[in-house]
């Protein structure tokens, strides 16, 4: 499946907006009594705080428990300083709130929702199904379809959207944002002084000296003709110098341990080249790790991440769509031994989605993923009618 089957730039717009909005949220929990608030309000758009507490209250005398004070409108109030739910009309006797769309992020990543058909038709004009659903399946398609099944694909499938979204936010982006930048593992030309860890796969490029010819358009800095040595200037303060015999060129690493910085400088003229950060080895005593910073923003990395094909966004979303595809095939597959009111809805469900053009297109480029015999359905030739 081509890479052009995801609407990038809508994906980018909400990853940069859970960015720009909830940098701290995305991958904590709230409590499970505002959870419940939290879903409340999902299922009934525009509840009223009164209402709401009207509904517990209910609930909790049918139970002969004390009814619930109106006092945990402070439950509300959290959701509405995270940035779950939003005020959508206000009087003196009440407000009223519907669920934002990084509250409908927050209980899909946690895969919470029960019934995803409610949720979905209350807010269907949300930018989280616009982003994630609508390209693949027709909203009109949504509202007539009634397979539980199905319903528990869709459910499923949003699940996973949010939790590649989150990984994404959370591995790259926030990283990016309180860094100013794209933070690199470099490591060190091996060396006595820092020795190189290991498994220096974990901690940064195997070959720093490659890394930093690169990184800084350094063309003498060929490996076969380095010689690297070592020097102790006074406590806390090491040298490394790169020396290339061929070109007569010198590399300088100043290391200030105490400081926590390295300076590359180039020593023919005595020019600073870099400064990196230095961090100790979490695991190999007395080694260190040397980062480079490219400054970015959120908006450049992600530019950056989505021009690389092997981006593992895409293969997530590639496996997300294809399970989706995958169980609305197999649930409106022709079934004569079905009971006969399963086997009309099946018929229903299945004259709906053959009439979706979008799900089509997404099967289309799909094709040859499954067995052909899934496809029988969305063949222009209408089922046969039970008999």
């Amino acid at each position: 499946m081509n890479n052009t089957i995801f609407k990038s730039k809508e994906i980018k717009q909400y990853m940069l907006y859970l960015v720009d909005y909830k940098k701290v949220l995305i991958d904590e929990d709230v409590e499970p009594e505002v959870e419940s608030v939290l879903l409340r309000i999902a299922y009934n758009s525009a509840s009223s705080i009164s209402k709401y507490h009207q509904y517990i209250n209910d609930e909790y005398n049918q139970k002969e428990d004390k009814a619930l004070k109106l006092d945990n409108v402070k439950t509300i109030v959290k959701l509405d300083e995270l940035g779950l739910i939003r005020k959508v009309t206000e009087n003196n006797e009440d407000v009223q709130y519907s669920i934002t769309s990084l509250g409908l992020f927050y209980i899909f990543k946690k895969d919470l929702v029960s019934s995803i058909k409610d949720i979905l038709l209350k807010n269907r004009n949300d930018t989280f199904f616009q982003t994630f659903l609508y390209p693949y399946i027709e909203l009109n398609t949504l509202e007539k379809l009634n397979s539980r099944e199905i319903f528990l694909a869709l459910s499923k499938y949003l699940v996973t959207c949010a939790r590649i979204v989150n990984n994404v936010v959370i591995d790259h982006l926030l990283k990016v944002e309180n860094n100013k930048g794209d933070r690199i593992m470099v490591g060190f030309p091996k060396s006595s002084v820092i020795p190189e860890a290991e498994d220096p796969f974990d901690y940064g490029p195997y070959d720093s000296i490659s890394y930093l010819k690169n990184r800084y358009n350094i063309s003498w800095l060929d490996e076969e003709n380095l010689k690297i040595r070592d020097e102790i200037t006074e406590e806390n303060k090491k040298i490394i110098r790169v020396y290339n015999e061929k070109e007569r060129q010198e590399l300088v690493l100043k290391i200030n341990l105490e400081t926590n910085r390295t300076i590359l400088v180039d020593n023919s003229n005595n020019n600073e080249i870099a400064k990196f950060d230095l961090e100790k080895h979490p695991f190999e005593k007395n080694s260190y790790i040397m980062w480079d910073l490219i400054p970015c923003t959120p908006n450049q990395y992600l530019d950056h991440l989505f021009e690389n094909p092997l981006f593992y966004f895409y293969d997530d979303m590639k496996n997300n769509l294809n399970n989706l595809c995958f169980s609305i095939l197999q649930n409106i597959s022709y079934d004569v031994y079905l009971p006969t009111d399963e086997f009309n809805e099946r018929l229903q469900d299945c004259d709906t989605i053959v009439n979706d053009k979008i799900f089509r297109k997404l099967a289309d480029n799909l094709r040859g993923e499954f067995d052909s015999y899934f496809y029988h359905e969305l063949e222009l030739k209408p089922l046969p009618v039970h008999g």
